[in-house]
C-alpha cells in the first residue's frame, strides 16, 4: 500500500473506534421502584375462596382432557382461566371463559390435552373491571 492510502485509513479508522465506544458508554439508566404486595392504596379482594373442577374427557379417547367444568363458592361475574402446566412446569395449554352472575361454568381445549401430561392445574378467576 502507499504511503499516502494509509494515511487516509488511520484517521478513518480513529474515528470509526472513538465512535463504537462513545456509543457502547451511551447506554440509558432505568430506575424501578417496587413496592411489597399489599403495600399499595387499592385493596385486591376476591369473595372467590374455592373451585371444584371435573374434567370433560374426550369421547372417543378418555386418556385426552377436552375441558372442565367449575363450581365457585359464591356467585361472581368475571373471566375464569384454566391453565394446564407439565411436570417440569411448562405451560401445555390454556383457556378461559366469562362468567356472568353465576358460580358454574365450562372452559374447553382444543386440542384435547393428553391427561398423562398434566402435572398441574391453575384456576384463576379475574374480576370485572373496577
Amino acid at each position: 500500500m502507499r504511503n499516502s492510502t494509509k494515511r487516509k485509513i488511520i484517521p478513518v479508522a480513529f474515528a470509526l473506534v472513538l465512535s463504537l465506544i462513545g456509543s457502547a458508554l451511551a447506554v440509558p439508566v432505568i430506575q424501578v421502584n417496587v413496592q411489597q404486595l399489599g403495600a399499595g392504596s387499592n385493596v385486591i379482594t376476591s369473595d372467590v375462596q374455592q373451585a371444584n373442577i371435573t374434567w370433560i374427557l374426550s369421547t372417543t379417547n378418555p386418556d385426552y382432557i377436552q375441558g372442565v367444568t367449575f363450581t365457585l363458592n359464591t356467585t361472581v361475574s368475571g373471566t375464569i382461566y384454566v391453565k394446564l402446566y407439565d411436570s417440569s412446569g411448562a405451560l401445555i395449554q390454556y383457556n378461559k371463559t366469562v362468567i356472568t352472575n353465576t358460580n358454574t361454568g365450562t372452559v374447553t381445549f382444543n386440542p384435547n390435552v393428553d391427561i398423562a401430561r398434566v402435572a398441574r392445574v391453575y384456576v384463576i378467576y379475574e374480576g370485572p373491571a373496577p
